[in-house]
């Protein structure tokens, strides 16, 4: 909705049909300003938006940290191989 020589802002705009006091039909409106509810829910959405960010971001660095630990695991053996093959050259090889 738009005010004279205001912002816009958000409404909300609840009618009903009833009768006044001769039976004939009467429609009733109301107009809400809604404006600071839809603010609060765009910025509920922003943080959803930025917790799902921070879930993802962690989610990574957990895989990133599991795969780390296998590679290491892995060259654990590899060294441990290399180390002793190196002990059992003559010396000078």
């Amino acid at each position: 909705m738009l005010r004279e020589g205001a912002d816009p802002f958000w409404a909300r705009m609840d009618a009903t049909v009833a009768q006044d006091a001769n039976g004939a039909p009467v429609c009733r409106a109301v107009m809400t300003d809604i404006t600071e509810r839809k603010r609060a829910e765009e910025e509920k959405e922003k943080l959803e938006a930025q917790f799902r960010h921070a879930q993802k971001a962690e989610s990574l660095g957990r895989m990133a940290g599991g795969i780390a630990h296998h590679y290491n695991n892995l060259m654990g053996v590899v060294m441990g191989n290399l180390e002793r093959s190196m002990y059992e050259q003559p010396p000078g090889s």
